[in-house]
């Protein structure tokens, strides 16, 4: 299990616009922080700037001891953070299957490096496609052969948890995981990423309804207008 994310007074901007004012917090290892706030409290902002996918921040950013604001987006994810954004974002005309082969070749690339929900648990090899499918059973009924491009709201945002697996995530940054998803579907979702923080992966979670990490999530830090407002305990 890798060190704690430690943020301290984290900047960011849009060209001449500030985004974000001195942002500091800290996710342990095994934590499930929510990040809370209305749109355009900068939520998405600060997910991006720590996994270095929004350039334009400054400040101090380091997971297990690691200086993330000297890294690029590749080099971020090779250090076990996996960005999920919003909406589910995947590439159409690939398989379901070569998603996830995508995502081994990453894990491959760091040496093994990640969470352990990303292993087989036998000598800490990197999990199987097989193996990966096994949790994400709403995957595994699909077919591995479909294409993303057919997949409903839900599935495709199973597809980007499951990629985050097959990488060794061994921290989560995960932006509305619920944002656009029928209530059932946004269930399964959430049980899906309440079962990867049982097996140890770090969470950093933007969340509009807050009921979804009821009992599970160990914290929680309120953003408004760019700014920490109230970080607090469940």
């Amino acid at each position: 299990m890798n060190g704690p994310l430690v943020v301290e007074k984290l900047t960011a901007h849009y060209g001449p616009a500030q985004a974000l004012w001195d942002v500091s917090l800290t996710v342990g290892p095994g934590e499930v922080t929510a990040l809370l706030g209305e749109n355009g409290a900068g939520k998405t902002t600060l997910l991006r700037a720590l996994a270095r996918v929004h350039r334009q921040a400054a400040g101090q950013v380091r997971y297990g001891g690691t200086d993330l604001m000297r890294l690029s987006a590749h080099e971020v994810a090779r250090q076990g953070v996996g960005l999920v954004r919003d909406g589910g974002r995947v590439f159409e005309a690939l398989t379901i299957e070569e998603h996830l082969y995508l995502a081994q070749r990453l894990q491959r690339s760091k040496g093994g490096k990640g969470s352990k929900d990303g292993k087989d648990g036998e000598g800490g090899k990197p999990a199987t496609i097989d193996e990966i499918l096994d949790k994400f059973p709403v995957l595994a009924r699909r077919g591995r052969g479909v294409k993303a491009g057919y997949l409903s709201g839900g599935q495709r945002q199973a597809l980007c948890l499951a990629m985050a697996v097959g990488a060794g995530a061994s921290l989560l940054l995960l932006d509305e995981p619920s944002a656009g998803l029928a209530e059932s579907t946004a269930a399964e979702i959430f049980s899906h990423i309440a079962s990867l923080a049982r097996h140890g992966v770090a969470m950093l979670i933007a969340e509009q309804q807050p009921r979804w990490l009821s009992g599970w999530a160990t914290g929680r830090v309120r953003l408004e207008m760019g700014r920490v407002a109230a970080p607090t305990q469940v």
